[in-house]
């Protein structure tokens, strides 16, 4: 079969980018032409585009080598607040602190006009809480952000 040069196929399945969309398929192992059948239909419907998909907040977690110490770091995609809800096995928290990197515009940089535009900034007290018996801790995370919550084990 021939692919289109920016198409990409995983376990049966082809992906196009097309016109900046994301066309995705089955491949059927009929010898039609991939690039035929992922080109953009005019007139077509889709189930959706690259622009309407708002990809979750992702999560990573790790614990310090004298295990006193957790940290998670939480990438949230979307352009709305939204509250992250942190369940924690094996760790009890006595506190927890989180700091973010945000910015109301995606496009945003530091100039040297102002180059604290997008920079560190450390959530209130009230936005990471720990929750009951310490078993988990909520975070309240800004759209478009990445915040790194630190949480210390309970004596």
């Amino acid at each position: 079969m021939a692919f289109p040069p920016d198409a990409a196929q995983v376990d049966g399945f082809a992906a196009y980018s097309g016109n900046h969309n994301c066309y995705v398929c089955a491949l059927d192992g009929v010898a039609t032409a991939v690039a035929k059948r992922l080109a953009p239909h005019a007139g077509a419907t889709s189930f959706a585009t690259t622009r309407d998909v708002v990809e979750p907040p992702s999560a990573t977690a790790v614990l310090s080598a004298d295990g006193a110490t957790a940290i998670a770091r939480i990438v949230h995609h979307g352009e709305a607040p939204t509250t992250a809800a942190l369940a924690l096995t094996g760790f009890v928290a006595a506190s927890a602190t989180a700091v973010t990197l945000a910015s109301d515009d995606k496009e945003a940089d530091n100039t040297a006009a102002d180059v604290a535009r997008v920079a560190p900034r450390p959530l209130a007290a009230g936005d990471c809480t720990v929750g009951a018996g310490g078993a988990s801790v909520s975070v309240a995370l800004p759209a478009l952000s990445f915040t790194v919550v630190t949480m210390v084990r309970a004596a």
